[in-house]
């Protein structure tokens, strides 16, 4: 998700340093990002000039130190695991200017705990994209326990700034809104057919007609 993030802010004018302690994961994003704006400006989605320019203002780093060191917003985008994220965190909060934001892609874990694991965690928030990060409009903005409201209004209109289309979750939940709407779909879904309502295969056309 890393890469469409970092694609998506770069072609739209911010600079950006998209970071990974692994150089080779740095080169093959690099290169799937490439291919991202060919389809796009194929599609007539884009055109060669952002992408030449957007490709001006992504730079790689392996340095999280240097790469945060001037940044006013870092948006973690790794596993889904809440202890690695609070470790970044944690991290980051070591690293980062106070003034820097810190929010995090997850998809759905506890931001206010992401947020105790710095000593700002009223500058945490969730900023929760979906893939591919360059082409769904839907991005999630989740408030913690402790978020600033002002934070919330800087990513919504980062995010419209965009072109997506961003949602304020307003109460940290695990699944936050997206997700939990399709696992209800998916749970009633199974329930049909365990009930002998549908067959597996017509429930597939009801779903894709």
């Amino acid at each position: 998700m890393g890469a469409g993030i970092a694609q998506c802010l770069a072609d739209h004018g911010r600079d950006v340093t998209l970071t990974d302690i692994d150089a080779d994961a740095l080169a093959r994003a690099r290169q799937r990002i490439a291919t991202s704006r060919t389809t796009l400006e194929a599609a007539g989605l884009q055109t060669s000039e952002a992408s030449a320019e957007g490709d001006r203002r992504l730079a790689t780093s392996t340095d999280l130190g240097q790469s945060v060191a001037e940044a006013d917003l870092v948006i973690e985008a790794v596993p889904e695991n809440i202890d690695l994220k609070c470790r970044i965190f944690s991290e980051l909060d070591q690293l980062a200017p106070p003034r820097t934001a810190l929010v995090s892609n997850t998809s759905g874990l506890s931001i206010t705990r992401l947020g105790q694991a710095t000593g700002r965690p009223e500058q945490v928030a969730g900023f929760h994209w979906w893939n591919p990060a360059e082409l769904v409009p839907l991005v999630e903005v989740t408030s913690g326990e402790s978020t600033a409201p002002e934070l919330i209004e800087r990513l919504i209109d980062l995010a419209t700034q965009l072109g997506k289309q961003p949602i304020h979750v307003r109460r940290d939940v695990p699944g936050f809104v997206g997700n939990r709407l399709q696992f209800a779909v998916f749970r009633e879904a199974l329930h049909l057919v365990e009930q002998g309502v549908v067959s597996p295969e017509d429930l597939d056309r009801a779903m894709t007609g």
